[in-house]
């Protein structure tokens, strides 16, 4: 963007160290340096170092001698860089997740399939959050696991955002501390017995015996791709809670 003065910024200048933009420990390092707030007037965030809780900003910013001046590029390409986090430590459950199934526009039947809602599942078995997959590739996925012919290493789940439950409150309503990743997610394994397993009509996409659905903010919007011949392509998007990405 062009400020008023005339000079330009990208993002990239006011994210990481140059040291950090390739190296992920050093990435995590500066980033537990800040802090989150909300201003109540406005309610919207900014982040402030530990160290100077006065000097607010948009997101973590690098101090000016340590910037990087200019995008993340690919070397030799100049092809811009994208970066997320991924995973393939999930399975993909071929039977459509019952409540948004019920809820879907399009119904899907056993000799029609339009848009399928599937349960994402932990090598553990719990309930984690589902995926809404085209049906000519929900077919394809039967089919190959019909025939034996699943390649699950070609598939990877990519974190996205973060997102909240319809019931949760608004992001100025909670704790900022709650809106940091690295604080909000929980590692060791909990358990809410009282609480359904999300087997009814009214489920929240997980299983809420397993996962806190009371945690704020406790959503991530995810997207499954397909890897062939070094490119990416987009099978469907979901969500999961986002202590079982953890």
């Amino acid at each position: 963007w062009v400020e008023a003065s005339g000079e330009h910024f990208t993002a990239q200048q006011f994210c990481y160290p140059v040291t950090a933009t390739t190296d992920i420990e050093k990435r995590l390092n500066f980033r537990l340096e800040w802090r989150s707030g909300l201003d109540k007037e406005s309610g919207l965030p900014y982040y402030f170092e530990k160290q100077n809780p006065d000097d607010w900003f948009l997101h973590p910013t690098a101090a000016e001698e340590v910037r990087n001046t200019g995008p993340n590029v690919e070397d030799m390409t100049n092809h811009l860089v994208f970066e997320a986090e991924t995973t393939g430590n999930f399975n993909i459950h071929l039977v459509h997740y019952m409540p948004m199934s019920r809820r879907a526009s399009q119904r899907c039947t056993e000799d029609s399939h339009e848009l399928c809602p599937l349960g994402v599942l932990t090598p553990e078995g719990h309930l984690a959050g589902y995926l809404q997959i085209p049906g000519e590739i929900f077919n394809r996925f039967r089919n190959d696991l019909e025939n034996g012919t699943w390649p699950s290493d070609t598939y990877d789940f990519i974190l996205i955002s973060r997102g909240k439950l319809s019931v949760q409150e608004e992001r100025d309503e909670v704790n900022p501390e709650s809106m940091i990743d690295a604080e909000a997610i929980t590692m060791e394994k909990a358990y809410f017995a009282d609480r359904p397993q999300d087997s009814g009509l009214q489920g929240l996409g997980f299983d809420q015996q397993r996962y806190d659905a009371e945690k704020p903010w406790c959503i991530y919007n995810i997207m499954l791709v397909e890897i062939k011949d070094g490119i990416t392509y987009r099978l469907g998007v979901g969500k999961i809670h986002i202590d079982a990405w953890a």
